[in-house]
């Protein structure tokens, strides 16, 4: 049997997340003196610090990790493929070989494929979702990690737009002097990920309202002679504005014929580089 074994950074819809083949790793965040997993602080207490401070994110734990491949060993799955946060923005696909090579040590019938999903957030979680529906197919993993590989560097795309650029300069994403610049002119970039597997900004706008018509513009244009398989829209917080420019994305998405958009709030280590009220769109092409 096929398991999969991924990282909170993954922003997995409940329906996937609950899954039995399905194991999430909690990241970590620091705030001041304290450390919590993921699933270990509300958004709105990480928002409020960010209020007056700048929250840090971390690895998981060895332990974290290593727990999440025994549960699934516990639970029958022989075959793991191990999906996470691009490489390019954390050393979390490294610590997951780490930890993957001592269990294949102690099991030697556990295969083991690595797959690095070059983005995040919600271009994890659709790549995810296509795991499971090959899974289901009866597709050998061998398959299974070929077409992974190679949709997370031709179909998947995402475009989000970061609402302060603050957080990123505290955590060294970009100069304090771009940030500086930024926040004085209230340009809002849009952001998204090269092949390379990097955040890169294509677009920037004065203003939330102008940005948010920009990365529609946006999906628009990549879409244009495509057809979708999937996607989702995110956002971090619940402010009513931030809500409604979700909404407008969401619309726009279901206008290509899509059986379904996925919604949700971004993960906490997103969130902690990110600031409240991000809003921006994953899709999956076929």
């Amino acid at each position: 049997m096929i398991g999969i074994l991924c990282d909170s950074g993954s922003d997995l819809p409940p329906e996937l997340a609950e899954r039995d083949e399905i194991e999430v790793v909690p990241l970590k965040l620091i705030m001041g003196d304290k450390e919590y997993r993921e699933n270990e602080i509300s958004e709105k207490e990480i928002i409020d610090f960010m209020g007056t401070g700048f929250p840090r994110t971390s690895l998981p734990s060895y332990e974290d990790v290593k727990l999440g491949f025994e549960n699934l060993l516990k639970r029958g799955y022989n075959e793991i493929i191990v999906i996470n946060i691009s490489g390019k923005l954390s050393g979390t696909h490294n610590l997951f070989k780490l930890v993957g090579a001592q269990i294949s040590e102690e099991n030697p019938s556990l295969r083991i494929e690595y797959v690095d999903s070059m983005t995040l957030s919600g271009g994890i979680a659709l790549l995810i979702g296509l795991a499971v529906e090959m899974i289901e197919k009866g597709m050998d993993i061998r398959g299974i990690v070929f077409q992974l590989r190679k949709s997370a560097m031709e179909k998947i795309k995402i475009f989000f737009i970061v609402p302060t650029l603050k957080f990123l300069s505290a955590g060294g994403r970009i100069s304090k002097v771009t940030a500086t610049i930024g926040e004085v002119l209230n340009f809002k970039p849009i952001i998204t990920m090269n092949q390379e597997g990097d955040l890169v900004s294509i677009a920037k706008a004065r203003g939330m309202k102008r940005a948010v018509a920009k990365l529609v513009q946006l999906i628009e244009e990549a879409t244009k002679g495509k057809k979708l398989k999937a996607a989702g829209v995110y956002h971090s917080g619940s402010d009513k504005s931030t809500l409604e420019y979700a909404k407008k994305i969401k619309e726009r998405l279901q206008m290509l014929d899509l059986p379904e958009v996925i919604e949700r709030n971004i993960s906490s280590v997103l969130l902690v580089h990110a600031g409240n009220g991000l809003v921006g769109a994953g899709l999956l092409f076929e």
